[in-house]
């Protein structure tokens, strides 16, 4: 009896590329219909009420920052609401489009967190981590800006991350224009963006990726996606002072920086601002609710994030370096606007501390498994 002996198949490499694509568009999927579901429960508030009639009563020209009344709206929510009213008609249109941001942020998180850690488990906990954290569950139910932030800044670390792998300047080029991108998501987003900017400009010095071209690239990208604001500011200077001028750089400031040197390092600006700062990661704050509201994060989650602290702290690779020094720069933008545990202004945040509980469960399923025979290279 002659025994033939079958070859294994050879894995088409096309869908090992796209299981993960495939896995963050099923997380995505399943973020719409959980968020989804029974948006009607609570009644529409001022604040999502103010940006729906906005996004109903655009003005017939283009406009890039979009007067509401008592004050001025970024444009991304306004016009997603406004795509969003097309498909829904009614009040819920802003949740529904803050539900489809969430949705890209539960696959995105994914994505990113493949690349961090080459392993599913720790990437899908990522992803389930932000999936149900209390508040992106509550600003991915409600049609504000607060959410369009998180996309942008997991768009960034997706590019950034590729970067350090593979050096290709298209990946570097993707990162300075999604932050350059996210500077019109939120009242905070200038500042947030800006501090994201230096961040990436250190990690990538401290990396070793010193090319006068590399940093050419990363703030030209990021430059291109402020044109448009440049063109509006020379075309509606009088509309500065309400919205950047308030948000990210007083025009006395502009025309005298040292002005603004001087006013962000005196004793009360930085006593007032450290406060914030330190109320939006105050762990008290973050992981156990109060009579004021939820907590921002599921307590159960601390552990997993001071796991992941600990594991990017004694790794010290490139990535392990940036996502550290992202979950400390991220809240500094919210912190400027002095309001203690607005965490609104500081969503940024979150996507952040979930990668951190990701690195936490790699982590534990390293000490139960062992490390892998073959280690991916880290970056």
């Amino acid at each position: 009896m002659v025994r033939i002996h079958q070859r294994a198949p050879t894995p088409n490499p096309l869908s090992i590329r796209l299981r993960p694509v495939a896995t963050a568009l099923l997380l995505a999927l399943i973020t719409a219909g959980f968020y989804g579901a029974a948006l009607a429960r609570q009644p529409v508030g001022p604040e999502e009420a103010r940006l729906v009639s906005a996004a109903q009563h655009l003005p017939q020209a283009p406009t890039l920052l979009i007067n509401t009344g008592d004050r001025w709206q970024q444009p991304l929510a306004v016009y997603a609401t406004t795509m969003a009213h097309a498909l829904v008609p009614g009040f819920f249109a802003g949740r529904w489009a803050s539900v489809t941001i969430a949705a890209i942020n539960a696959g995105l998180v994914f994505l990113v967190g493949w690349r961090l850690f080459g392993n599913f488990i720790p990437a899908l906990a990522a992803s389930v981590v932000l999936i149900l954290t209390p508040a992106h569950m509550l600003f991915g139910r409600q049609g504000i800006d607060a959410i369009y932030v998180v996309p942008f800044v997991l768009l960034w670390l997706y590019a950034l991350l590729g970067f350090l792998a593979n050096d290709r300047e298209s990946n570097i080029a993707l990162a300075g224009a999604a932050l350059g991108a996210g500077v019109y998501t939120t009242m905070a987003a200038p500042l947030t963006m800006a501090f994201l900017f230096v961040t990436m400009i250190v990690v990538l010095w401290n990396a070793g990726r010193r090319k006068s071209s590399t940093f050419g690239v990363a703030l030209a990208s990021f430059a291109v996606m402020l044109v448009p604001l440049a063109i509006w500011f020379a075309l509606n200077p009088q509309t500065y002072l309400d919205t950047y001028g308030s948000w990210a750089i007083h025009p006395a400031h502009i025309r005298n920086p040292l002005d603004l040197l001087l006013a962000n390092l005196n004793r009360n600006t930085l006593g007032i601002r450290a406060s914030a700062y330190w109320g939006l990661i105050d762990p008290s704050f973050l992981f156990f609710s109060s009579p004021e509201g939820r907590a921002p994060l599921h307590w159960n989650t601390a552990p997993l994030i001071v796991m992941g602290i600990y594991r990017c702290a004694t790794r010290r690779t490139p990535a392990s370096i940036l996502i550290l020094a992202a979950t400390v720069v991220a809240p500094i933008a919210g912190a400027s606007f002095g309001q203690p545990h607005y965490v609104a202004n500081a969503l940024a945040l979150l996507p952040l501390l979930a990668l951190l509980a990701g690195y936490g469960i790699d982590l534990i399923r390293e000490l139960i498994t062992g490390p892998p025979p073959q280690p991916a290279e880290e970056y």
